[in-house]
């Protein structure tokens, strides 16, 4: 049986992302929901039948924390929750009082921690892992190591602006590398010497020169032919 994930969240941008992400990276039933008082009555009934909730806090446009009673309900019966919200010192407090697995601030989303906060609550093998930006890689495959340390330069590239061109272009590129399909194994494979060219680069260039920041992702855009 397929675990089952529900995911709360208004914003329907935010939402469409993060199901595109869990669908990319994992092989299980989502429930999602934009309206947060028709997930309070789903999430009653479902009860301990659910595997991992990921909820918002805050309501689009509103400044009362409504999401806290999600996270208050899985605590008390003992389902795992992931809180994907803006930052706020009240929410970093109140939550403190639940048992949260994770709280992951959407001014500073990693799909990368994201699918490796997902990963050990679910405690799935089958998917590649991301400790610090490393992945599950037991056999020493150089394809999983090639995709691991491509992966670790496009995280250190900074959000100078959260929705710059920058950073569509960059989270784009990470779901490519995620990606497990097989056309994408054989595209690692078939352009291996210019990949491996490509991450042979200045890493800390990167992380603090938005134009160095961009000739990468250019180069690695060129590859991929995008």
């Amino acid at each position: 049986m397929k675990k089952k994930i529900l995911i709360v969240e208004d914003n329907q941008e935010w939402l469409s992302y993060l199901e595109e992400i869990i669908k990319t990276n994992f092989d299980v039933d989502l429930d999602l929901y934009s309206n947060f008082k028709k997930a309070e009555s789903k999430l009653s009934s479902l009860n301990n039948i659910i595997d991992l909730l990921i909820t918002d806090i805050f309501e689009k446009g509103s400044k009362i924390p409504k999401g806290l009673k999600f996270a208050e309900f899985a605590s008390k019966h003992n389902i795992p929750v992931i809180v994907v919200t803006i930052e706020d010192e009240f929410i970093r407090t109140a939550l403190k009082d639940y048992k949260v697995n994770d709280a992951i601030y959407k001014e500073k989303f990693s799909t990368i921690d994201f699918i490796n906060s997902i990963n050990e609550i679910l405690n799935d093998s089958s998917i590649i892992l991301s400790d610090s930006n490393r992945r599950l890689n037991p056999n020493g495959n150089e394809d999983f190591e090639l995709r691991s340390q491509i992966l670790s330069i496009l995280d250190k590239i900074p959000e100078w602006h959260p929705i710059n061109k920058l950073k569509t272009k960059t989270e784009k590129l990470e779901m490519r590398f995620l990606s497990n399909d097989p056309n994408n194994i054989d595209f690692i494979k078939l352009h291996k010497v210019d990949l491996k060219k490509a991450i042979q680069i200045d890493h800390r260039k990167i992380s603090q020169d938005e134009t160095e920041a961009i000739k990468f992702i250019n180069l690695l855009e060129n590859i991929c032919n995008y």
